[in-house]
C-alpha cells in the first residue's frame, strides 16, 4: 500500500488536538489563542481557535486595530516569514487560508458542525 501524505486539514487537526491535550494537562494557559500552520506548495493553511471570522477580518478585512486583529496579523506574519520563501523582493507570501474546524474541535458555537470555512486572503510585505 502506497504511503499517502496527510491533507492540510488532517495536519492542522492533529496539531490542534495535540495543543488541546497540552492545554487540558495544564501546560497551556486558557487565554492563548491556538494557532497551527500547515504547508502546501504556494499555500499556508493557518488554523485559529477562539476567534470568529468577524474578529479576524471585520468590516475592514482585518485592518481594524482590535487586540484580536492585531494579534492575528502579527502571528500570521511571523508564520509566513518563517515558513514561506519570498517569491521576489516585494511579495512575502502568495496566499493563506484561515481554517475554522468543526465545533467539536474548536468548542466554539459559531463554527458549522458540517465543515470548514475558507477565507482566501492575499497580502504583500509591509501591509
Amino acid at each position: 500500500m502506497a504511503e499517502t501524505t496527510p491533507s492540510v486539514l488532517e495536519t492542522a487537526t492533529a496539531a490542534h488536538e495535540a495543543l488541546l491535550a497540552a492545554r487540558t494537562d495544564g501546560h497551556m494557559p486558557e487565554d492563548i489563542v491556538v494557532i497551527t500552520c500547515a504547508i502546501e506548495p504556494d499555500t499556508v493553511t493557518v488554523s485559529i481557535g477562539g476567534l470568529t471570522d468577524e474578529h479576524l477580518f471585520g468590516p475592514g478585512g482585518g485592518t481594524d486595530e482590535s487586540p484580536e486583529s492585531i494579534r492575528f496579523r502579527d502571528t500570521v506574519s511571523a508564520l509566513m516569514r518563517r515558513h514561506m520563501p519570498r517569491k521576489d523582493s516585494g511579495e512575502l507570501w502568495h496566499r493563506y487560508r484561515v481554517v475554522l474546524l468543526p465545533e467539536d474541535v474548536w468548542r466554539a458555537p459559531y463554527c458549522p458542525p458540517e465543515g470548514v470555512i475558507h477565507h482566501p486572503l492575499r497580502a504583500k510585505a509591509g501591509q
